[in-house]
């Protein structure tokens, strides 16, 4: 099971992942985005570096909240990030190479 930490940097969430990542932790992060955007429109980094694995579950998490949410996913591990290339997710994910280029990004289209 996944777990998270998150912080504000500027006006961005960052959420940091580890664990195997699965559809266990969509409720929490639906949660946690209802409590801490409150609707406000912020843009949010999911950090996947220190994640263990992702089930197909976990691949339907990211699609659905890559729909719901300004969303880039940072530092995901090369056995992840092929699974998201495989499965044909990839195309529809903001990724980045590491967590420093996403909030970069996001801060600069502020």
């Amino acid at each position: 099971m996944a777990e998270f930490t998150h912080e504000f940097i500027d006006d961005v969430l960052l959420v940091r992942i580890t664990g195997k990542f699965d559809f266990g932790i969509y409720e929490d992060l639906l949660n946690l985005f209802d409590r801490e955007l409150r609707g406000r429109g912020r843009p949010v980094v999911l950090n996947l570096a220190r994640v263990a694995g992702i089930t197909s579950s976990g691949i339907s998490v990211l699609a659905k909240l890559s729909m719901e949410q300004d969303l880039k996913v940072a530092a995901p591990p090369r056995e992840v990030r092929d699974l998201l290339e495989l499965s044909g997710v990839s195309t529809i994910l903001d990724l980045r190479d590491d967590e420093e280029a996403a909030l970069r990004e996001l801060r600069g289209r502020r």
